[in-house]
């Protein structure tokens, strides 16, 4: 499960996650680098909330050791009314008490952590942030875009995960966001 020191290099790697309730996308490299690496992080299906927890900060402390990140990017869960119409209050839970952890693990470790939206990210990189077939379209089409650069991404988190990295290079690079505003629009597909 457990990374080594993947594109580390003295600009400092990016650690990017994707937090869903039953697995984690993550992407890492440094900006300068063309793209990052990826992959995800499963969570136990047994064991209860506690295991999960337990196994996520494991891996999150895992990942922050091989890899002295520079900075930490999320992709914001989406706003509680939103998620809660998508998934069991449960889950809702879960994906706030694993966001917590990030921020309780930058603290603990002095590596700054910041999100953004899914929203803003899909607009700037992929031109839009809504499909016709909703969710699962946009998860394809966030799996494909990603799959076109060269990275053979098996889960649609761990595409996520690559696209906050892109973002954060992008913003990084000095590159302007090419999004607009996303004042008015709904929550993420």
């Amino acid at each position: 499960m457990g990374m080594q020191n993947a594109c580390q290099t003295a600009d400092g790697n990016v650690l990017t996650l994707d937090i869903s309730p039953t697995v984690c996308g993550f992407a890492i490299g440094v900006l300068s680098a063309r793209l990052p690496i990826c992959g995800f992080w499963p969570l136990p299906e047994v064991g209860g909330e506690g295991a999960v927890y337990c196994a996520f900060s494991n891996q999150l402390y895992d990942t922050i050791e091989a890899n002295s990140p520079s900075k930490i990017v999320l992709e914001n869960p989406l706003r509680p009314r939103a998620i809660v119409e998508r998934t069991t209050t449960e889950n809702v839970y879960r994906i706030h008490a694993m966001r917590g952890l990030v921020w309780e693990a930058g603290h603990r470790t002095s590596v700054p952590v910041s999100g953004y939206g899914a929203d803003d990210i899909r607009m700037d990189l992929l031109g839009r942030c809504r499909w016709p077939g909703g969710s699962k379209e946009g998860k394809k089409a966030v799996v494909a875009y990603v799959r076109k650069l060269g990275l053979k991404v098996t889960d649609h988190n761990a595409a996520d995960a690559v696209m906050v990295w892109l973002y954060v290079q992008r913003r990084q690079r000095g590159i302007p966001d090419l999004g607009g505003s996303t004042a008015f629009r709904d929550a993420a597909d």
